[in-house]
């Protein structure tokens, strides 16, 4: 069970919103995923090429690089990011093609590319912005846009929604056409990922009863009641940036806090999944929970009680992340990146 505490959720929020609007620490120079590329074309075509980035805004990927690699692609083959021809391609060449891209799920999402082209073509005309077409307000957009199949079968209507969307693909596709103006600003539901809980969850808007907890559509509909809940009391601040707002708080001010070490269910420090299998012969196969080896720590080193050592360099990178957070007199909890990423899990560490 998740409850959520209101009162946190303005007073965390609009801290954190106040220091973007206002250029401060840590936004001065942060940059988004799609900061990094320029989409040329009209605005069909734009709006095509966010369509399809969605399909790798899954989790447990580099946002940054994937949109780098899908703009590189569309240089080379953009017949790719047009439903009609994309829907005609030969599943096992594009996957081939994404393998050599971007290698992430590359199978799977060689058929999603080819059915939701499909499904495009068929029932938007080519067309995403026409999924939005005469709504005033974007929250049921999951409703339309998430997957809804159960083996094979398919609504009644013919549409199930796209093959591999759900709640944050729904919401990461809405909120890439309202940033790049491509639809009309309305209400809508954000896009719901392990940087938005880590920052609602570290700071107590959101409470588990259970910890650690993995992500889930619960997690997810009490982050978005407490995103509601601030936007109505504060429409003065766009749901985008404030979208952008907690994303770039975790990506570019958590992940380089010391409390975003990864440790296993002893507390001790582990070395990565990959360095340390290949530095013991381990088949890459066996999952971190079935290998527990720790890496020795020096015995004059002081150990705190969540598993970072207290040596200058981590001390001063705590002081220079958590230390100059806008939201650093409510954040009771470090988050690590680590766990989430290799056991799917959020891991509370009380600081």
């Amino acid at each position: 069970m998740f409850i959520v505490n209101y009162e946190r959720a303005i007073e965390v929020i609009l801290a954190i919103a106040e220091a973007l609007m206002s250029n401060e620490f840590p936004f001065e120079n942060a940059l988004r995923p799609q900061d990094s590329v320029r989409i040329d074309g009209n605005r069909l075509e734009q709006s095509q090429f966010w369509f399809y980035a969605c399909h790798y805004m899954r989790g447990a990927i580099n946002s940054t690089m994937a949109i780098r690699r899908l703009a590189e692609m569309r240089n080379e083959r953009p017949n790719l990011f047009v439903p009609n021809t994309a829907q005609n391609e030969n599943k096992e060449d594009l996957e081939k093609y994404l393998r050599g891209k971007i290698n992430y799920h590359s199978g799977q999402i060689a058929q999603f590319w080819i059915d939701n082209s499909q499904l495009l073509a068929e029932h938007y005309a080519n067309d995403p912005r026409a999924i939005y077409a005469g709504m005033e307000d974007y929250r049921a957009i999951h409703e339309i846009v998430a997957n809804k199949r159960v083996g094979k079968k398919e609504r009644a209507n013919g549409f199930a929604g796209f093959h591999g969307f759900q709640r944050k693909m729904s919401g990461m596709l809405t909120y890439f056409l309202l940033d790049q103006r491509l639809i009309p600003d309305a209400k809508f539901s954000m896009a719901i990922d392990f940087h938005i809980i880590r920052v609602l969850t570290a700071n107590g808007v959101i409470v588990s009863d259970t910890v650690p907890f993995r992500y889930c559509d619960d997690v997810q509909v009490a982050a978005l009641d407490a995103l509601a809940y601030f936007h109505e009391r504060h429409p003065e601040y766009p749901m985008s940036k404030v979208c952008d707002a907690l994303w770039l708080l975790s990506s570019a001010l958590c992940n380089k806090s010391p409390w975003n070490q990864g440790f296993d269910i002893t507390g001790e420090k582990m070395e990565s999944r990959r360095r340390h299998m290949r530095k013991n012969g381990v088949d890459p196969a066996v999952r971190k929970k079935d290998v527990f080896l720790k890496l020795p720590f020096p015995e004059e080193a002081e150990f705190n009680h969540s598993g970072w050592m207290k040596t200058g360099n981590a001390l001063r990178r705590e002081a220079t992340t958590c230390g100059r957070c806008p939201a650093c007199d409510t954040c009771r909890h470090g988050v690590p990146s680590w766990d989430y990423y290799q056991e799917g899990l959020f891991v509370l560490r009380e600081k």
